[in-house]
């Protein structure tokens, strides 16, 4: 694993870690300004969601539907400079 790849999923961690204990402010350190999530139109909370704030606003709004929902990392890897959760 190369030292762009150990840097990746350091900060992966840390967004999934904060994200967990319900830190945002922490998390959204970890995001880049131009993030862009795509939920599918297929999802209640279809569309593009925008900004460095968009995880928080998502995050309200998939739990608010699907209550009791709690994210569990089985596992992380890192290569090619890309990080999977």
């Amino acid at each position: 694993m190369t030292e762009e790849d150990r840097a990746h999923l350091a900060t992966a961690v840390r967004l999934y870690e904060a994200a967990g204990r319900g830190d945002w402010d922490a998390a959204e350190a970890e995001l880049h300004e131009d993030l862009a999530i795509h939920e599918a139109g297929t999802m209640p909370y279809a569309g593009i969601y925008r900004g460095r704030d968009a995880l928080r606003r998502l995050s309200a709004i998939v739990y608010g539907y699907w209550p009791g929902t709690r994210v569990e990392r089985l596992g992380m890897a890192a290569g090619a400079g890309r990080v999977v959760v």
